[in-house]
């Protein structure tokens, strides 16, 4: 029974390495990656609007040139996020781009491109040749399940966390111990630029610079040149620098008004449950407890799998990877632990949101790299197809779960446009689609912003009336 169990997957092995299949698999992934790729900008042409949403309407004063304290306006916090960082990039991108609310969109696609070739290319390079199972990665991060964070502007705020993050995931996985300055310098740089991004980027940081702290002391105490003792300095000094960049983040922070005290510990742990799920994508929100129970299961196989192979406490010296695969999957127990209680008062009521899938996923990818590492070599490639096997089957329940916010989106934008159109006034836009373009604020607030927007000629509010025809039909008789 043993030898069949090792048997089949072995000769399994040897169909999907053979010369012909690896050309094939080759093909299907970047094909793959491409056609996604091609797919979400479809997307953004064919949806995306010249419209503010949200958050994004807090970028007109700046473009436009009224905001008077430029460095107070990056500082404030949004909600209980201080994401100085996104609205910089989100600022430029419109300055760039002569003030078009899609530019973040463009951002958000490319970049989610960008990190899911480049993981391609870097196992690519690892193994010598591009294994069907990679497909995995187009799949978990350009699927359309995406769709609130590549055709929504501000979810810049969550992409650039996340791509920060998984880049330097891809940097210590090629030089675990980061003793080449150019690698040191590359993850010590995202680690400062982190709590710029947010709460979650502040989460981050507590165990990515750990990551840094450990690599300095293991260089400080195993080599005897000058160069790798000044590297760990540097490690040393990155990790000090974000640690009171994430102090400072706190000086003056305030608790949202519509925060609800945390209803207990069933709750959290449940909705911890739902972030997890949310790793395989929206299609999670209508069978929560299967999808959790699943992401759950791949999980705790990836951790069985890293303490099972010869575990030792000398991991740092002996397995770097381990330590910094064990060290990932410690921040998104507690990123999960974290979003739970945070959200579970607000869950049962607005449910979870669809963006965060953004913060979930890479928790897979985690998972892959473990099973790509440290999997049985007889079972590796069968369990890693499996996963890809997984994001394909739920690509199109992934994308169906996501038009709901396009159609809600769509829906939405058509109605301004065609009262734009129509000739109502900025007070008519106002009142009519306040709950829709910024619920929380009021009516003159949206108009002053419209007005700046119609003063740099800003297309389609260009046209947008102070009076009604008729009223000034009346006052011209």
């Amino acid at each position: 029974m043993m030898y069949l169990v090792k048997t089949i997957p072995e000769q399994t092995n040897k169909i999907l390495t053979s010369s012909l299949v690896l050309k094939v698999s080759s093909i299907f992934v970047f094909g793959l990656h491409l056609l996604l790729t091609a797919v979400a900008l479809y997307c953004v042409v064919k949806y995306g609007r010249n419209i503010p949403l949200a958050e994004d309407w807090l970028l007109i004063a700046p473009y436009t040139g009224n905001e008077s304290d430029l460095l107070g306006w990056l500082w404030a916090q949004n909600n209980e996020h201080r994401v100085p960082l996104p609205k910089l990039v989100l600022l430029g991108l419109m300055k760039l781009t002569n003030g078009d609310f899609r530019a973040g969109m463009y951002f958000n696609v490319l970049a989610l491109s960008g990190i899911s070739l480049a993981f391609l290319l870097f196992l690519r390079k690892q193994r010598g040749y591009t294994h069907l199972s990679d497909a995995f990665f187009p799949l978990l991060l350009l699927h359309l399940g995406n769709w609130e964070n590549m055709v929504w502007s501000w979810q810049l705020s969550f992409v650039l966390p996340t791509i920060l993050m998984l880049i330097f995931l891809l940097v210590a996985l090629k030089n675990p111990l980061l003793d080449k300055p150019g690698n040191a310098f590359t993850c010590g740089i995202i680690l400062i630029l982190l709590p710029f991004c947010g709460g979650n980027g502040v989460l981050l940081v507590p165990f990515l610079g750990t990551w840094l702290v450990c690599c300095a002391v293991s260089l400080q105490r195993t080599s005897s040149n000058n160069s790798a003792k000044n590297v760990s300095v540097i490690l040393f000094g990155f990790a000090i620098i974000a640690t009171l960049i994430c102090l400072l983040y706190f000086i003056g922070y305030k608790k949202p008004d519509w925060s609800l005290p945390n209803p207990g510990i069933l709750p959290t742990l449940l909705t911890s449950g739902k972030f997890l799920a949310y790793s395989l994508g929206p299609a999670a929100y209508s069978h929560w407890g299967l999808f959790s129970f699943t992401a759950i299961l791949i999980v705790l196989i990836s951790i069985i799998i890293l303490l099972n192979r010869s575990f030792s406490y000398q991991l740092l010296k002996s397995d770097p990877r381990k330590l910094l695969l064990l060290i990932f999957f410690s921040l998104f127990l507690f990123f999960a632990l974290a979003i739970g209680w945070g959200r579970a008062a607000l869950v049962p009521t607005v449910g979870m949101p669809i963006r965060y899938i953004i913060f979930s996923s890479p928790l897979l990818i985690i998972c892959y790299f473990t099973w790509e590492l440290y999997g049985r070599s007889y079972l590796k490639p069968m369990m890693l197809t499996g996963l890809m096997a997984i994001m394909l089957f739920l690509l199109p329940f992934n994308a169906r779960a996501a038009f709901y916010w396009r159609d809600w989106y769509t829906n939405g934008m058509n109605a301004v446009e065609n009262d734009i159109t129509a000739g109502l006034t900025k007070a008519d836009i106002a009142r009519k689609h306040k709950a829709f373009l910024i619920h929380w604020w009021e009516e003159k607030e949206i108009i002053s912003h419209l007005q700046m927007l119609q003063n740099t000629s800003h297309s389609p509010f260009r046209q947008l009336r102070d009076k009604s025809p008729s009223t000034i039909q009346l006052q011209g008789k």
